[in-house]
Formats: structure tokens, C-alpha cells, sequence
């Protein structure tokens, strides 16, 4: 007598939770990328959403394991220096000379990554198929709806060669960016033929574009996964080294090409014109090179007159101007700490984490992004995307059986 198979038990909460995640990636992934050519605001309000719904289905279909996820997210080495270089910038609003707006925009960005980076820790354990899949359809629908909009409405959505005024250019980058945990998305069910049209996409949307930035950030990306591909590990050491290295000596770097006159070299251009202002900045500051000027000051000092409108805009210059010494050793920590996480994923996508990474520093280091507050939050958005990916991993291989080809006797 046949027995009846169990039926699956209605869960409601766990249904409902699945459906606010569903709905979650499609505002992140896809909203995002569409909104972004229509206003330079969007992402602020996007964004949220999209993580405030994990943290609901989150709390909806864990309710009590959530906490302990939040706890081993905190003690993360990544998450440790991160907190480490928003403790000292918070510290460096002691002494910043704009002190109202710095508060409200040290609380803006500590709330994006805080909300980002529980976003993050907070996903299903498993991502689905269907889920994974929306990262590089939104990927390749921006870039459709970018590289339409080049030719509909360029003098309109385009800023003169400024990416802070520019509409396009910022969502250019946002795709540079974006195309990385698409491509780990497609590596981790091996549809490698997905993962060409999106590469292709983005590539063209850049040319047509032309952000030399966010083409450099994406060349070198790929020169990085392609070294990852072999030991993800070792490249990841060695690439976070490279970028660290050059955040904690980027003055000894200045200061050694100011000597040789290479801002001469360079000519009148605005490159030796900004190597020779950050040159005479650094003989200027005496101990403002321990502690920094103080956080949000940079682009402040810009706006009232205090430094030249041709000032180095990079993170580089940023960073040592604004939180010194200890915070260009902070953040050379949270990027070395950041490439080796990278690197001890499973090959099959490890190598795009690193060649992201690589991206985001490429760009940060070119002058098209800053510490604005639209960067910080496009790149916690990629990390979350990130984090989807590598959750949709298998845990396990199917073991090897061993199957008896003979045929059985008949029994009498």
C-alpha cells in the first residue's frame, strides 16, 4: 500500500519574506541602474528601499538568528577597519572648521553604510536562480538606456566634462561598477555566454560616454581577474598591497616627483599644475598631516575659495587632507583587509571580486569620485550585490556513485 507524500507546509512569513527579497533586487538591481539617467538623486531614495526590504524579510524569516548573523558580520576583519576609519573620521569632527555640515553628512554616510552593510549580512542564506539572475539583467538594461540617452539627450543630461554635474557619467560609473557581481553572478551557474553580452554592454556604454576613468577602472579590473583566475588568494594579497601602498605613500610619491620637476614635464596642464598644488599643500600643513584638516572639509574648501578649483580632485588627496596620517592607515587597512576577503572566496568568483575591487580603486584614484556621499552609496549598493552572488554559490558536490551495469536474475 502506497503511502501519500508529505505536503509542504504553508509558511506565510517565509513566503512573504522571499517576496520583499524578490522585490528587494528588483529595486536595487534594476531601479537603480534605470533611475540613474533620469536624476542624480535617485539613488539616495532607491537605494534604501531596496535595502530597508531585507531587512524586513529578514526579520520576517530568521527572526532569531538574525542577531547572531549581525554578530559575525561586526567582527568581520573588513567591518573591524572599516569602523575603525569611521571612528577616526567621526573624532576628526572635533576639530573640522564646517562643523554643522559635516555632522549632517558624517550622519548620512554612517547611516548608508550601516544600513548597506546590514543589507548585506542579512540576505537569505541561498540566493536564488531568479533572484541572481536580475543583477545582469539591470546591468544590461542601464546600459541600453544609457547609451540611448547619449544620442536623445546629451547637451540636457551631460555636464561639461564634470562627473559631480553630470547625469550620464555618474551612471556610466555606476555600470562599471555594477558589471562585476553581474559577471559573478553569471560565473557561479556558468553561463559564460550571459557574462560576454553584459561585459560588451558596458564597454560600449563607456566608449560612447567616454569616461576615461570608469574604461581604465574596467581594463584593469579585468587585468586583475585574469591574474585571479589562477590563485585568487595570492592576487588578492598582492593587489590590496599595490593599493594600499599607494594611499600610505602617496605624499613621499608627490613630494619625490616634485623634486624631479615632473609637474614641468607635464606642462601647463591641469596634471603638473595639480602635482605642484599638492606639492606646496604638503610643505604648508606641518602637523595637519597627523591629524587632517578634519572630515567633510575637502570639498568645502573648494566651494568657499580656500583651495584652487584645480586641486587634486582624488581619494588620495582627500583623504591625507582631510584625516591624515591615521586615516590614510585606515583606510590602506579596510582596502588590503577588503582584497584578501576577495581573494578567499571560491575560484569560480573570486576573480571578478577582486577585479571589482580593483575597479572601485581605479576610479577612486583617477579623480572621478570622492568621498561624495552619491559614491559611497553606489559602492555599498555594489557590495550588497556582491554579497548576493557569493551567496548563490553551491555548498556541496553531488559524490560520485558507482552504478552496477549487470543485469539482475529474475527471480522464480
Amino acid at each position: 500500500m502506497s503511502t501519500p507524500e508529505p505536503t509542504r507546509r504553508a509558511d506565510p512569513a517565509r513566503d512573504a519574506a522571499q517576496l520583499l527579497v524578490r522585490l528587494a533586487f528588483v529595486i536595487l538591481f534594476v531601479g537603480v541602474p534605470l533611475s540613474a539617467i533620469l536624476s542624480r538623486r535617485s539613488i539616495f531614495v532607491v537605494m534604501p528601499i531596496g535595502t530597508a526590504l531585507i531587512l524586513v524579510a529578514a526579520a520576517l524569516d530568521v527572526p532569531g538568528g538574525a542577531m547572531r548573523r549581525l554578530r559575525e558580520l561586526v567582527i568581520n576583519p573588513v567591518a573591524l577597519c572599516l569602523l575603525g576609519l569611521l571612528a577616526w573620521a567621526g573624532i576628526s569632527l572635533l576639530w573640522t572648521p564646517f562643523p554643522g555640515v559635516a555632522v549632517e553628512r558624517y550622519a548620512k554616510t554612517l547611516g548608508t553604510i550601516a544600513l548597506a552593510t546590514a543589507a548585506a549580512g542579512l540576505l537569505p542564506a541561498r540566493t536564488k536562480t531568479s533572484n541572481l539572475y536580475l543583477v545582469p539583467i539591470g546591468v544590461i538594461l542601464g546600459a541600453i538606456a544609457t547609451t540611448a540617452m547619449v544620442f536623445l539627450a546629451p547637451d540636457e543630461l551631460r555636464g561639461p566634462g564634470d562627473v559631480e554635474a553630470s547625469v550620464i557619467d555618474r551612471s556610466v560609473l555606476g555600470l562599471c561598477l555594477m558589471l562585476w557581481p553581474a559577471l559573478g553572478a553569471v560565473a557561479t551557474r556558468e553561463r559564460w555566454n550571459y557574462g560576454g553580452v553584459v561585459a560588451v554592454s558596458v564597454a560600449v556604454t563607456a566608449i560612447a560616454v567616454w569616461t576615461p576613468g570608469g574604461m581604465l577602472g574596467v581594463a584593469l579590473g579585468a587585468m586583475a581577474a585574469a591574474t585571479a583566475m589562477s590563485n585568487p588568494h595570492r592576487a588578492g594579497k598582492l593587489w590590496g598591497a599595490l593599493f594600499a601602498a599607494l594611499i600610505v605613500l602617496a605624499p613621499a610619491l608627490v613630494e619625490g616627483l616634485y623634486q624631479i620637476r615632473a609637474d614641468r614635464l607635464l606642462g601647463q596642464g591641469s596634471a603638473g599644475y595639480q602635482l605642484s598644488v599638492w606639492a606646496v599643500q604638503l610643505r604648508e600643513e606641518g602637523l595637519r598631516l597627523v591629524t587632517g584638516h578634519g572630515f567633510d572639509t575637502f570639498g568645502r574648501s573648494i566651494a568657499s575659495g580656500y583651495l584652487a578649483d584645480l586641486t587634486p580632485r582624488t581619494v588620495l588627496f582627500e583623504i591625507w587632507y582631510e584625516l591624515g596620517v591615521l586615516g590614510a592607515f585606515a583606510l590602506a587597512l579596510v582596502v588590503i583587509t577588503a582584497f584578501r576577503e576577495a581573494g578567499s572566496h571560491p575560484p569560480s568568483s573570486a576573480a571578478y571580486h577582486v577585479g571589482g575591487l580593483v575597479c572601485v580603486c581605479v576610479i577612486a584614484l583617477t579623480g572621478d569620485s570622492t568621498f561624495q556621499l552619491w559614491w559611497l552609496t553606489l559602492v555599498s549598493m555594489v557590495g550588497v550585490a556582491f554579497s548576493s552572488a557569493a551567496r548563490a554559490l553551491y555548498r556541496s558536490e553531488r559524490p560520485n556513485v558507482a552504478i552496477d551495469r549487470t543485469r539482475p536474475a529474475a527471480m522464480v
